[in-house]
């Protein structure tokens, strides 16, 4: 799983891994994300890469052996959804 967002500042889309790799600044246009806490970001941005990757491979072994069980992918997608959601809300009224 590649996790990606956009810089708020220049509007590039970039993966999580290449903010990581850039200590917490967007690569394209230097803008440091959370500049008192760079490091802290950098180590969230790099464990939700691993808990994407790792989410991707349960979901496909579980598919391989789950013969007659079937998942509800909203199960998996809704909190998830609900957390990117609720953070989208409150970038939006930060910056407002």
């Amino acid at each position: 799983m590649r996790v990606s967002g956009k810089c708020g500042r220049c509007g590039r889309t970039l993966l999580a891994s290449q903010v990581a790799e850039a200590g917490g600044r967007c690569p394209a246009c230097g803008h440091r994300f959370h500049p008192h806490y760079a490091p802290l970001l950098v180590q969230a941005l790099r464990r939700l890469d691993a808990a994407g990757t790792a989410l991707e491979e349960a979901l496909a072994r579980a598919l391989e052996l789950g013969f007659g069980f079937q998942l509800d992918p909203e199960s998996i997608l809704g909190p998830l959804r609900l957390r990117l959601e609720g953070e989208s809300g409150a970038v939006q009224e930060r910056t407002a």
